[in-house]
């Protein structure tokens, strides 16, 4: 079982993990999420958890929460995914209304 998946696409580097902190359900040895970005290992760190649909960039690291796909969410968000595009010479991560089909948020890699 693999809680913190770090994998590198097309010479992005990319932590998915279920949460962005330290959790009580880590297993011994998986990388804390903030460690890697404080120290530039990770380019984005994709989440969830939350549901909350949340792109922000701190640093030189992208944070990525795409949200939920449920009509209804008890946070009280419409439902959202995150599309990425990647090239070797950079890339855009949307964050998408599911319903309207309209971005919401975007940033670049």
């Amino acid at each position: 079982i693999v809680n913190r998946l770090l994998k590198e696409i097309e010479g992005h580097r990319f932590l998915f993990t279920h949460t962005d902190q330290p959790h009580k359900n880590d297993l011994p040895g998986d990388p804390d999420p903030q460690v890697l970005a404080r120290q530039g290992l990770v380019d984005v760190v994709a989440y969830g958890h939350s549901h909350i649909p949340d792109i922000r960039k701190e640093g030189n690291v992208l944070w990525l929460n795409p949200g939920h796909l449920k009509d209804n969410d008890k946070k009280g968000h419409d439902p959202t995914y995150a599309v990425v595009e990647l090239s070797s010479e950079g890339g855009s991560i949307y964050l998408v209304n599911l319903k309207s089909q309209v971005v919401v948020d975007s940033e670049t890699i």
